[in-house]
């Protein structure tokens, strides 16, 4: 397992939130960082507080609350697709896992 958490680093994208969650969630699946249940709502909270930016539509007009839709949209659909590409890669490493433990 020690290998696939290894390529998981190499390989994520770690600058980004996203990659240091995933590394993160393998480390605790091992068994490596355990943490109470509070702990682990504290940091979602945090984590959360720190990434969800308040929705200013007050006083918007018709025009600029579609612009501010579209924006989410688009800001949706990025997302989703980052979402995709972890899914796929993680799919990949665990087949790799696999190999590996055959070997």
């Amino acid at each position: 397992m020690v290998l696939w958490i290894l390529s998981v680093w190499a390989v994520g994208n770690t600058s980004s939130p996203c990659g240091k969650t995933f590394v993160l969630l393998v480390l605790q699946a091992e068994g490596k960082g355990k943490k109470s249940k509070e702990q682990l709502e504290a940091e979602k909270r945090a984590i959360l507080k720190q990434r969800i930016k308040p929705l200013e539509i007050d006083g918007m007009g018709e025009s600029q609350l579609a612009e501010k839709a579209r924006e989410l949209h688009t800001h949706i659909v990025r997302l989703e697709g980052e979402k995709y590409d972890l899914e796929k890669r993680f799919k990949q490493l665990q087949v790799e896992v696999r190999v590996y433990d055959m070997i």
